[in-house]
């Protein structure tokens, strides 16, 4: 009986410190960039992502874990965009039922050239639009953007994206005569 109390005692205090751990400092990988790198070819399959190692951390009160991603890059053929950071929460309870995980997605954008921007959203999202704005307007500058995605249960995006941001340093001229 004694050994039985001493391993439930020491098994108990093992995952008492782990979770404490993993909810407050976290645990470093890169085990799951192959899924991270699948799920978005899935959504556009031009695109790639060049990551680091995901921090995972557990939030006990909401049965979440936390993930956060510094200083990756999406790339999409040629073009490749920066990003500071990206952030998710994968609910335990759907990632236990194999549903989609992830609710939705923050993405910090590093200082990008305007110019570059627009080259990279014409690669997967040719618009006529895009195009003609391109060809009348020159933009010099950069963009800071914070955007956020939200999918639904199946995993396809869903129209109420939000983005922000600011411009610096930037110069906009319209068939070069009027700045």
């Amino acid at each position: 009986m004694k050994i039985i109390s001493k391993i439930t005692i020491i098994f108990t205090l093992v995952t008492i410190i782990f979770l404490t751990y993993f909810s407050l400092v976290g645990i470093e990988t890169d085990q799951f960039n192959n899924q991270i790198k699948s799920k978005l070819t899935s959504i556009n399959k031009n695109l790639d992502l060049e990551l680091r190692q995901v921090n995972l951390k557990l939030n006990p009160l909401k049965l979440k874990i936390n993930v956060k991603i510094l200083g990756s890059k999406i790339k999409n053929k040629k073009e490749v965009l920066e990003t500071e950071s990206i952030k998710t929460k994968i609910s335990l309870i759907s990632f236990f039922k194999k549903e989609f995980v992830i609710k939705n997605l923050d993405i910090s954008t590093k200082s990008i050239n305007i110019q570059d921007l627009i080259s990279f959203t014409k690669t997967f999202y040719n618009n006529p639009n895009i195009i003609i704005f391109e060809k009348f307007f020159q933009v010099k500058g950069f963009i800071v953007t914070d955007l956020r995605i939200n999918f639904d249960n199946k995993g396809n995006i869903r129209n109420d994206y939000f983005a922000k941001g600011y411009v610096k340093d930037t110069k906009l001229s319209f068939f070069k005569i009027i700045n």
